[in-house]
């Protein structure tokens, strides 16, 4: 999964001459749920999961349909994904999940400088999120899946025969294996935080409406390493030769596209208001005069891991698990793999 840092306002609004756009925060996905997701019901489970992203309800719906006691820990189960998922088709499709995509590319271009195009025929897909999160809830509610709105605060594994997490709300659920789904964050596996030192993906993304754009409506670019929009701006061109970025662009009509200036690793983290600074000297380099943003999307992924303290019984999933492809940041797929 990617973490959403604070945000600042982006390159392209510095204008002052277009709104902002809304806090996605702000958005209900799914108002017709709520009030319908099981509460607990004081008892001991089997299994209590930390988080309720895209790998933490996977896990949930599978154990519980396998007729165990399964509860969910998380302050906002119903909350929305706010970053975007890309995805290759066939992986979607070998986990039952391809009725779960917005938009489809049949191929997908990179350029790896300004004269080296490759095409990629291997069919691209944006990821319908409330979609996927539906389908994930509402299978977490046909197999009996119960929820607390809460965040984990700790768990306690002293017992020989169970974990009882402690939640913010005071709060205590018992459970014979605890799971940490929270993400990078790591909540309750205990690691070494002293060697802890990952390399990070970076990436600054907006969602706009132009007048136009160049880019072909059935090909997604994948990556776009091209740096002659940087010719007239030396410090960001010294800054891109020692840690490059590309384009990911995903076309959706000819006047709506989403844009994201990517890192694919730097340690630390190349800061977003120079991934902004980039994306906005590729935008007035491609002539694109924005009319609207519609989402803004900042992006940060842990590349590259710390095995868990052993021996421990807090089991980690997804992103605490360090489940992110090691060269390019994907993970999602993978996470649902079973599903």
């Amino acid at each position: 999964m990617k973490n959403r840092p604070a945000p600042a306002a982006p390159a392209s609004l510095s204008s002052g001459t277009l709104e902002a756009p809304p806090n996605p925060h702000d958005e209900q996905w799914f108002p017709d749920l709520e009030g319908k997701l099981p509460p607990l019901d004081g008892q001991e489970y089997d299994l209590v999961i930390a988080g309720a992203g895209p790998s933490g309800l996977a896990v949930a719906c599978r154990v519980a349909a396998a007729g165990y006691r399964v509860a969910i820990v998380a302050p906002d189960s119903l909350g929305i994904w706010v970053n975007n998922y890309g995805v290759w088709i066939d992986e979607f499709e070998s986990v039952g999940l391809d009725d779960c995509f917005d938009t489809i590319w049949d191929s997908a271009t990179v350029w790896l400088n300004g004269s080296e195009e490759r095409t990629l025929t291997r069919p691209y897909a944006r990821v319908d999120r409330p979609k996927l999160k539906r389908k994930l809830l509402e299978r977490c509610i046909e197999t009996g899946v119960q929820f607390a709105d809460a965040k984990v605060k700790d768990c306690n594994n002293s017992a020989s025969d169970k974990s009882v997490i402690t939640c913010s709300d005071g709060r205590q659920v018992s459970g014979t294996f605890v799971i940490d789904a929270t993400g990078h964050s790591k909540a309750l596996v205990k690691y070494d935080t002293a060697r802890y030192d990952p390399g990070y993906q970076g990436a600054y993304g907006i969602t706009v409406t132009v007048k136009s754009h160049p880019f072909p409506v059935d090909k997604m670019l994948f990556m776009d390493w091209r740096d002659d929009h940087l010719d007239g701006y030396p410090e960001l061109k010294a800054s891109n030769a020692k840690l490059p970025t590309f384009l990911y662009a995903m076309p959706f009509s000819d006047t709506k596209v989403f844009l994201e200036e990517t890192s694919l690793v730097a340690r630390p983290i190349i800061p977003f208001p120079e991934l902004k600074a980039r994306l906005d000297a590729r935008m007035k380099h491609l002539g694109l005069e924005v009319l609207s943003i519609e989402e803004e999307e900042y992006c940060s992924i842990h590349m590259g891991g710390i095995l868990p303290k052993l021996p421990q019984r807090t089991i980690g999933v997804g992103g605490t698990a360090g489940m992110v492809h090691p060269s390019t940041g994907y993970m999602i797929a993978r996470v649902l793999v079973g599903y």
